[in-house]
């Protein structure tokens, strides 16, 4: 009783948006799809008097079509759209002890996994041609793949000790800390040409 607390959000995230492309004389009325979420929860155990473990958890995926659309809707024709795909999971662990009653020792782990990812809306168009004319547009240019990846952890560890003194309290702090990154990005190309 009263040693394990916990609580949880969820939040739908939609987010449409109407646009007009102008690529042509005839402007063309479009939409942009924004759907996704936001959930985090988090665990706190109260072990005992001078232990404590908290855990905690994030994440956030995201979907939209039309993507290029949506930014770039002045120049850019249906058939070279592309869905971006993105979000992230984020969760981390803390231990923090009391060793002593001046003597404070704390671990921390954190792991981050990330994506931003573009792909072609219509699968079927690779490439079909490239127009830069007076107006510079795009049409039947889905002949990319894009994918990134984002991996982060941290590793850290602290010990504090609080040393009283004829002239003040004083605090001493030691401790390490690592961190590991590694990003990653493909693209894949497909030529007209083979």
């Amino acid at each position: 009783k009263d040693k394990l607390y916990y609580l949880w959000s969820l939040e739908r995230r939609d987010r449409d948006q109407d646009f007009t492309r102008t690529p042509y004389d005839t402007p063309l009325p479009d939409t942009s799809n924004y759907h996704g979420y936001y959930l985090s929860a988090k665990l706190t155990w109260d072990v005992n008097e001078k232990n404590r473990l908290n855990l905690y958890y994030q994440r956030d995926p995201i979907d939209i079509t039309n993507a290029f659309g949506r930014f770039y809707y002045a120049f850019v024709d249906p058939t070279a759209e592309q869905i971006q795909s993105q979000g992230g999971n984020f969760w981390n662990i803390r231990w923090s002890s009391i060793w002593k009653n001046n003597l404070f020792f704390e671990f921390f782990y954190s792991d981050y996994n990330g994506i931003i990812n573009f792909f072609p809306q219509i699968e079927s168009v690779l490439w079909s041609g490239l127009d830069l004319g007076g107006t510079a547009t795009y049409y039947g240019y889905n002949n990319n793949q894009y994918y990134s990846n984002r991996d982060r952890q941290d590793w850290r560890a602290s010990l504090s000790y609080i040393q009283d003194t004829s002239i003040g309290t004083h605090n001493w702090k030691f401790g390490a800390e690592i961190t590991k990154l590694d990003n990653r990005v493909m693209n894949n190309y497909y030529s007209p040409f083979g």
